[in-house]
């Protein structure tokens, strides 16, 4: 049974770039069914590209049971600069955004700042991925991290991912009023130590 189950897992792995071959895999992660076809499916997803299954995935946060199915699959991603600007771009979406939120705290918040800058420039996700910032700064600190500095170096647009030559406007303007809003009685340390970076200033 399980040379079958891993020939089978084969063709669909092969078969990784037809248009219905990783939507059908996402329908049937069903943890409430049959646990070995449950683990077969995820096993087979984990092994195909992320660039094309993390789409699908995040697509597929707004299902019943995600946290179960769909979140394993996310925080395991071997790529997480395919996964991240994936679930940034879902902030603005009402549908989505509390989910991507529980799954980007999850990660590593110095690897998931630069990334965020996408959030800061959509007018939909803006005033919530402050929020998330503001979150991830107050959990940090519960750990005795101190990510302010690696806010005020947003500023730079080299330290935004994916690199830009320039910040938009209405990011600077949105990391200004985080840093002196939110954030003012504990920042001011940081933006200090901001003016000695050229790139920054």
């Amino acid at each position: 049974r399980t040379t079958i189950a891993h020939q089978v897992r084969q063709v669909f792995i092969d078969h990784q770039n037809d248009p219905q071959t990783i939507p059908f895999l996402v329908n049937h992660l069903d943890h409430t069914a049959d646990p070995t076809i449950f683990f077969h499916t995820t096993q087979t997803l984990q092994a195909m590209l992320p660039t094309l299954t993390m789409p699908i995935l995040v697509n597929a946060l707004n299902r019943p049971g995600w946290q179960y199915s769909i979140q394993p699959l996310l925080l395991n991603c071997s790529e997480p600069s395919v996964v991240l600007p994936l679930l940034i771009s879902v902030l603005g979406d009402t549908q989505y955004q509390v989910p991507a939120r529980i799954l980007l705290l999850q990660f590593d918040f110095f690897v998931v700042l630069p990334w965020l800058v996408s959030g800061l420039e959509n007018p939909d996700a803006r005033q919530y991925t402050r929020s998330l910032i503001n979150q991830m700064v107050s959990l940090s600190a519960q750990q005795n991290i101190d990510l302010l500095p690696s806010i005020v170096r947003l500023f730079d647009p080299q330290f935004a991912l994916p690199q830009r030559s320039l910040l938009p406007p209405e990011v600077h303007t949105a990391l200004l009023e985080l840093l002196t809003h939110e954030l003012s009685k504990i920042s001011l340390s940081a933006l200090i130590d901001g003016l000695r970076d050229p790139h920054i200033m």
